[in-house]
């Protein structure tokens, strides 16, 4: 499986199951851009809040969920590939910043290569994930 790495969950969020079809559409569009998806469904995390992907039967060992081809990846390499920012977010050289903020201008630019992906995002303002910390809550981390 060379072209394909194991789905691992997000630290953004992905929108509340409300936006439903969003979740349809994303796999949808996964599936035609050649992802490999198991027996999987979207539902509300028990775990911390938001919505996770689960398994919907029973698996074996080694049994696939979820693959993603690497021309679906989003990463550091991908934000400094990108042709409007990408050297700006080499010259930063801060990985998950860059990848923040290309996913972010992917969200207000639209027509993207991964818009079902990025559509279902959560990108609420009151959401509780670390890439909305405050200053102080950072501080909290700091040793």
């Amino acid at each position: 499986m060379k072209s394909h790495t194991l789905f691992y969950y997000s630290m953004l969020q992905l929108l509340p199951l409300a936006a439903g079809s969003v979740h349809k559409t994303l796999l949808s569009w996964a599936r035609d851009s050649g992802c490999k998806i198991g027996p999987v469904h979207i539902a509300p995390s028990s775990i911390g809040g938001g919505i996770g992907m689960f398994a919907s039967a029973s698996l074996a060992a080694n049994d696939m969920l979820f693959a993603v081809p690497r021309s679906l990846h989003i990463g550091f390499e991908t934000a400094l590939a990108d042709p409007l920012c990408g050297n700006q977010f080499k010259e930063d050289g801060y990985a998950l910043g860059a990848l923040c903020a290309f996913i972010v201008k992917q969200h207000l630019c639209g027509e993207s290569q991964f818009g079902p992906y990025v559509d279902s995002l959560n990108f609420d303002r009151s959401a509780t994930d670390v890439l909305h910390w405050t200053a102080e809550e950072m501080e909290l981390l700091e040793c």
